[in-house]
């Protein structure tokens, strides 16, 4: 009778032991959660980086490309060229 009661309690300490233990099961899960949204991250760095990389060659091998960026983000224009600004309905023609 007590080989019996001793094997059932060896066998839920070791099962205990197996679920919640540092590493245990759930911990496992865990470490297989980490991985997988690293593993997400580390492939929209990669497309992040990717999209940088093709935005430098084409600033850099591109004329075109460069000149239409200066224009949109730091409101460039070519010299003789005519700036005309509408504000709320009003035209405002700038010299530049």
């Amino acid at each position: 009778m007590l080989i019996p009661l001793i094997t059932i309690c060896f066998a839920v300490g070791f099962l205990v032991s197996f679920v919640f233990s540092d590493m245990g099961y759930l911990r496992y899960r865990e470490i297989l959660q980490d991985r997988e949204d690293l593993e997400t991250r580390l492939r929209d760095v990669a497309y992040e980086a990717n999209l940088v990389e093709n935005e430098i060659h084409r600033l850099t091998d591109d004329p075109d490309h460069l000149i239409r960026m200066a224009r949109q983000e730091l409101g460039m224009i070519l010299p003789g060229e005519r700036v005309i600004k509408i504000l709320d309905g009003e035209v405002d023609y700038d010299d530049q």
